[in-house]
């Protein structure tokens, strides 16, 4: 059995808690920043000092079961008004075309008569 426990987590993303920390997933981005980039003029003392994040229970899951991530979730969303949009545009136009149509038999008509 492997295992690794680290010595400081740092939370780069704000939010409301509760947060989650997911691992495991193979698509995931590395988002690892030097400390000092992170807490820009903290001493390793001052550092030690901060509030410190207890884990609750490993919760386990199959990979495709995971929560989606915020990013997806916009990307879908976004995908769905584009969707959206374009049903309404092609209905316009299809409306538009039938006004016309009645148009153009209605022009016919009076000129026959």
């Amino acid at each position: 059995m492997l295992s690794w426990q680290p010595a400081t987590v740092v939370f780069l993303a704000g939010g409301t808690p509760p947060y989650t920390l997911n691992f495991g997933r193979s698509d995931a981005t590395p988002v690892s920043q030097p400390l000092d980039r992170v807490a820009p003029g903290f001493t390793a003392g001052e550092l030690r000092q901060l509030e410190q994040a207890l884990p609750g229970e490993l919760q386990s899951g199959h990979a495709a079961a995971a929560a989606e991530s915020a990013a997806s979730l916009a990307a879908r969303a976004a995908r769905q008004r584009t969707y959206l949009l374009w049903g309404v545009l092609l209905l316009g136009v299809v409306i538009l075309g039938g006004m016309a149509w009645r148009l153009i038999g209605q022009m016919r008509a009076a000129k026959n008569s």
